[in-house]
């Protein structure tokens, strides 16, 4: 079964992620960024 993830960084700092979506985007096989 596949998931869809929807990660946002806030202002776009790395620094303000949390590790599971720094965790989800590792897993990811597909990234979409508009």
């Amino acid at each position: 079964m596949r998931k869809l993830l929807v990660i946002g960084i806030g202002a776009g700092n790395p620094d303000h992620m949390t590790v599971q979506a720094i965790d989800g985007l590792n897993r990811a096989d597909v990234l979409f960024i508009p």
